[in-house]
């Protein structure tokens, strides 16, 4: 894709945070269920008929998924193999100063919503990409308006733990966000954010239920793409 200018795309430093929270983590299942059987195929992969999609040669390789969220668990049997890893593929924006070696996710919605997006034995929609992820939200599904712009940056040009190197040659090509916001004036930041993304050739896609939420408080401009009833919708 065409990258040029994307590094103007600068985000603005925000001063003052607001709490900003995920739903509680009682409110959807946090582990990816794997099976040994060859012929398992999760449920919700079998309603959109993904396998046929499959049979066609398509399951995601070439593409990279990043994950704006709480972190990702690399160690995880259905993601470990499909991380970027390649020294611009993880970022945590809650501790900019320390940085772990690796990603992980200590309240688990990053590692659930990339298992469904491309999670390996037959549990994820797309199970050739690859993604990378950066950490806004904390071990209460908390994060600040700091954090996400921050990780909406790393987006853009990632970059290595210590923030040297940014490369918008490295920006995946999809970004998976789920979080609801309760100040309206907070909303042209995030529109600067998705617009900027639009920018770079960044595809946006979030759940149906966050946006349904957003969008009735009004809180949040539509992405490009959101889940719906199990199937993508535009």
């Amino acid at each position: 894709r065409d990258v040029t200018g994307v590094q103007t795309c600068a985000l603005p430093i925000f001063e003052v945070d607001e709490p900003i929270h995920l739903p509680a983590k009682g409110s959807s299942n946090h582990a990816a269920v794997m099976r040994s059987s060859k012929s398992y195929i999760a449920y919700n992969l079998r309603l959109i008929g993904v396998e046929e999609v499959w049979a066609a040669g398509v399951n995601g390789t070439g593409v990279v998924i990043g994950s704006l969220s709480t972190g990702v668990r690399v160690t995880h049997e259905a993601l470990s193999r499909s991380y970027m890893d390649d020294g611009h593929s993880w970022f945590n924006a809650l501790t900019p100063s320390l940085q772990s070696p690796q990603p992980f996710d200590d309240f688990g919605v990053g590692t659930m919503e990339l298992g469904v997006s491309l999670g390996g034995g037959r549990v994820g929609v797309a199970p050739g990409a690859q993604w990378l992820t950066c950490k806004a939200f904390d071990n209460n599904g908390s994060g600040t308006l700091t954090s996400i712009a921050t990780c909406g940056q790393f987006m853009l040009t990632p970059w290595r733990p210590n923030r040297s190197d940014p490369d918008p040659e490295r920006a995946p090509h999809v970004v998976i966000t789920s979080f609801l916001v309760s100040n309206t004036a907070n909303i042209p930041s995030y529109e600067d954010l998705f617009r900027a993304w639009r920018e770079g050739g960044i595809i946006h896609v979030t759940h149906s239920s966050y946006q349904t939420e957003n969008r009735r408080r009004r809180r949040l401009p539509a992405p490009q793409l959101r889940t719906r009833d199990g199937r993508t919708g535009r």
